[in-house]
């Protein structure tokens, strides 16, 4: 019923503003230059991201049982950019869990997310 209720409410706008802000801050953080294979380095967390987010909030308002029926399906669609590699996307999972410094329940969820994608692309 929980879940039900949650789509409705479609965290949308909230977790694409967190996910912006979260990617724009880490593109500072790594001092990328403007360049395009930089951008796509940089996109390869963008979907995730805003899965981990919605994850998150899910898990906040039904519990973890909801939030891991969520990422099952969520992640069966493989949500990564074809563009990202294995080793590339691990060392972006580390350096943007490093750099977001999150609270630790929303830091659990979105490690969880990013390590399913990077196990998915092996």
């Amino acid at each position: 019923e929980c879940f039900r209720e949650f789509a409705k409410i479609q965290p949308g706008p909230e977790c694409i503003n967190e996910t912006r802000r979260l990617a724009l801050g880490f593109y500072e953080f790594l001092k990328l230059s403007e360049g395009e294979a930089n951008e796509v380095f940089v996109n390869c967390l963008d979907t995730p991201l805003n899965i981990a987010c919605a994850a998150h909030l899910l898990q906040q308002n039904c519990g973890s049982t909801a939030r891991r029926t969520f990422l099952t399906l969520a992640l069966k669609i493989n949500p990564a950019d074809p563009e990202c590699v294995s080793g590339n996307f691990r060392n972006l999972k580390s350096a943007f869990l490093e750099y977001a410094n999150l609270p630790e329940d929303q830091q659990d969820v979105y490690q969880s997310v990013l390590d399913a994608l990077v196990h998915r692309r092996r």
